[in-house]
């Protein structure tokens, strides 16, 4: 469940983050300066959050998930339904540091969740899927136009906002069963 997790969080940012440009240009924003901000308000949306991993994993623990993919899924509704610049680099903003602190998040889980001995291992599949999620994202995008007969991105934006609202649940799902399961074990 943890690399699958991974996958789609991952596979949902980078089919938004890949065609970044389009999804501007589709607003009205075709400003290439614009779009160059914004792609580095990704970069920086992780970074900042980022430094409040530790913190924020103390308190959110396994429920983190859940406010990775909830945070994802505000992002994109920002996107679709306010217009504007300002707008659009918020969102921006927001996905990158849902991005950025789900790598820290999937990597360190990765590495308490098996023996010592398997770490190397863990963090390898952790890694491989990453990669294929990220080979994958712009494909979900093209196959949902396809599926919906939709031409832009911005078309198919809701249905991958709904397909995070989905990852939440089932993250809370999953962490709330944990949670059980662990205190039955105590």
């Amino acid at each position: 469940p943890l690399d699958l997790s991974f996958a789609a969080i991952t596979t949902l940012h980078y089919a938004f983050f890949y065609q970044l440009s389009l999804v501007f240009a589709e607003k009205g924003i075709e400003d290439l300066g614009i779009i160059g901000i914004a792609t580095a308000l990704v970069t920086v949306g992780g970074f900042l959050l980022n430094l409040g991993f530790g913190r924020m994993y103390m308190k959110l623990k396994r429920f983190m998930p859940v406010f990775l993919y909830g945070f994802m899924a505000i992002s994109y509704v920002m996107l679709i339904v306010i217009p504007g610049v300002p707008m659009a680099l918020i969102a921006s903003f927001v996905a990158g540091a849902a991005m950025g602190v789900s790598m820290s998040y999937y990597y360190m889980y990765c590495t308490v969740i098996v023996p010592p001995s398997r770490v190397p291992t863990s963090v390898s599949i952790t890694t491989t899927t990453m990669y294929v999620a990220c080979f994958f994202a712009p494909y979900i995008t093209t196959a949902l136009q396809s599926i919906m007969g939709v031409v832009t991105i911005l078309e198919v934006m809701p249905v991958l906002t709904a397909m995070l609202a989905v990852g939440a649940v089932l993250a809370l799902v999953l962490a709330l069963r944990e949670r059980k399961q662990n205190r039955v074990e105590a």
